[in-house]
Order: C-alpha cells, then sequence, then structure tokens
C-alpha cells in the first residue's frame, strides 16, 4: 500500500495536473461559450478530458526528456533524483498516449469531425515534438513557445468547433489566446536558465535575458491592450483584462528586476495573465459570474503562494521536500 502512495505521489508530480487543468479546462470552456452554439454534454466532456490528459502528457513527456538537466535544476524531481525508474515512466506515458488516442477516436466515431480530429491530433503532436529528439523544439530557441502555442490554439478551436462551425471570429480568439501563451512560453524559462545551459537552447539562453524579456512583453500584452481586433467583449466587461494586464506588468517587472535568477514570480504571473483573460472570456460569453470567482480565488492562492509566501515558503517547502524524500527512501 505505501509503495502505491509513493509512486502515485510521484507520477501526480510528473504529469501536473493542477497544472493542466487550469491551462487547458479553461481554455476548451472559453472557445465553446465564445461560439454561442449548441454543446453535445458528452462530446464536450471527453475532448476536455483529452485536453487535459494532453498537457500532462505534454508535462511527463518534458520531465523525461530532461532528466540530466534537472539533475541541477530540480534534483528533487521523481526521474532526476532515481525514485521513479525511467523504464516506469516510459510505461507509464505510453499507456497516456494510447488513452489519449483512444478518447480522440471516440470524439471522431461520435462526431464524424475531420476537424475535431485535426484539432485533436495537432496538440498531441505538439507535446511530442516539443520534448522528443531529434525534434525537441525545446532547444531551439523560439520554436519551443511557438510549439506550446499552436497547441493552445488547436485547443480553443477545438472547444469552439464542438459548438459551432469555425469562423474568423474563431480564429481571431485562437490567436488571442496564443499569442498569451507565447508570453508564457518565452516567461517560464527564466526560471531555469543555470540549469538549462549546456543542455538546452531555451529562449533566454538562445537570444539572451533582455531580447526575450522584450518578447514576452509584446506577447502578454499586445493582444489585452487590442483586444477588440481579437475578441468580442462587451463595453461593459472590457474593463476587468485590466486585471490580467497588471499580471503581465507584474511579469514584466520581475524579468528586468531579476531575470537570470531563479524566480517563479515571472512565470506565474505570465500564468495568470493567460489564466485570468481566460475566464474574463467565459464570464462575458456565457455571463458566468462564476467564472469570474473561480479566477479570483486561484488567483489569490497562487499570488499569496508565489509572491507574499515568498522566501519563507520555499524554505518551508524545501524542508517539506527534503524530510519526505527522507521519509520515502526509509519506507
Amino acid at each position: 500500500m505505501i509503495s502505491l502512495i509513493k509512486s502515485y505521489i510521484n507520477i501526480y508530480k510528473l504529469n501536473r495536473p493542477f497544472h493542466a487543468t487550469w491551462l487547458s479546462v479553461p481554455t476548451v470552456v472559453a472557445g465553446a461559450m465564445a461560439a454561442n452554439g449548441s454543446i453535445n454534454p458528452g462530446i464536450f466532456f471527453l475532448f476536455t478530458s483529452f485536453a487535459w490528459l494532453t498537457t500532462n502528457i505534454g508535462n511527463f513527456t518534458n520531465d523525461y526528456y530532461d532528466a540530466e538537466s534537472d539533475v541541477m535544476g530540480r534534483p528533487n524531481a521523481p526521474l532526476a533524483s532515481g525514485i521513479i525508474s525511467r523504464d516506469l515512466a516510459r510505461s507509464i506515458l505510453i499507456v497516456e498516449y494510447l488513452i489519449s488516442g483512444l478518447l480522440l477516436f471516440f470524439i471522431v466515431l461520435a462526431t464524424g469531425s475531420l476537424k475535431l480530429f485535426i484539432l485533436g491530433i495537432v496538440p498531441l503532436i505538439c507535446t511530442y515534438v516539443y520534448s522528443v529528439p531529434p525534434f525537441k523544439t525545446k532547444d531551439k530557441g523560439a520554436a519551443g513557445p511557438l510549439t506550446i502555442s499552436i497547441a493552445y490554439m488547436s485547443i480553443t478551436l477545438g472547444g469552439w468547433a464542438l459548438a459551432s462551425e469555425l469562423t474568423l471570429e474563431a480564429i481571431k480568439l485562437g490567436l488571442f489566446l496564443a499569442i498569451l501563451m507565447l508570453g508564457i512560453g518565452f516567461s517560464k524559462d527564466f526560471m531555469h536558465i543555470e540549469a538549462d545551459r549546456g543542455f538546452s537552447n531555451t529562449p533566454p539562453i538562445a537570444y539572451g535575458v533582455r531580447k526575450t524579456a522584450i518578447i514576452a512583453a509584446i506577447s502578454l500584452t499586445f493582444p489585452l491592450i487590442f483586444n477588440k481586433f481579437f475578441i468580442k467583449i462587451s463595453a461593459r466587461d472590457e474593463f476587468l483584462l485590466v486585471i490580467p494586464l497588471m499580471f503581465a506588468v507584474i511579469a514584466i517587472f520581475f524579468m528586468i528586476k531579476k531575470p537570470e535568477a531563479k524566480n517563479r514570480n515571472i512565470v506565474m504571473s505570465a500564468f495568470l495573465v493567460y489564466l485570468n483573460a481566460v475566464f474574463i472570456i467565459i464570464y462575458s460569453s456565457a455571463n458566468m459570474p462564476a467564472a469570474l470567482i473561480l479566477s479570483i480565488m486561484v488567483s489569490t492562492v497562487i499570488s499569496i503562494k508565489t509572491w507574499v509566501a515568498g522566501r519563507r515558503f520555499e524554505t518551508i517547502k524545501i524542508k517539506y521536500q527534503k524530510i519526505r524524500h527522507y521519509l520515502i527512501i526509509q519506507l
């Protein structure tokens, strides 16, 4: 029983389902709500589950092929520390890819939609080419963030296609979220510059921290400032976009202040730009106050964890990880 619990905890860490939930699920919902059409609940559930699992697979695959560099940057990670063997991890990954393939098969079988197949297969392919050699776009500068951006644009359009035919408005919405996701892609690798150096050619290493920060800043702010070009949002709700814009400014501030530090504030701020923008789209499209409430709750939790607790939280977390690692070895 103890062995099973340990394995489950570490598999959970490799998949990072919390991260997958708050990125992929609201993206599908935003696409579907913005389409303002009729949604089949069963197909919607299947596609949302597929998008969620695909994001988990992307996290898992990335960790699997980054285990060597994680020895420096994330020594307590399940694969880097050797707690989970590569053989077991490979087997789990194969099973997850098979399940995602089956989900997509049932979606296409139930709908007969070639568009949904294409919009599903694109992010699934992206999980592979982002991390797996010889493709490994993560090691090819801007190609890495672009791969992630394309995946999330496909998920957005997939959500829309669940409810209505794809239109120019759908493409614009997809671009809106894709550009914001590009901002996350260019921001996230500031956390691991030193660990990645010599292993990966991420944007901060390929272009330098200043140029990468400029690209990230443009990606995180341009869609929000020029939102009228991308999304239909009522004048009543437009002021809400100040919230993700505020988080964009915070991310840019940290990129300027401590760009080469192991600074989670940068990627968490960029993540909150995307998250809040998605929930605002859901709220405005479907008049769902619950979307704003959920956005506020998640943003508050992440903000407290990342900024307010600061170093004290990190110290506690490190101590907890050391104790947990010791207990796992002893058990």
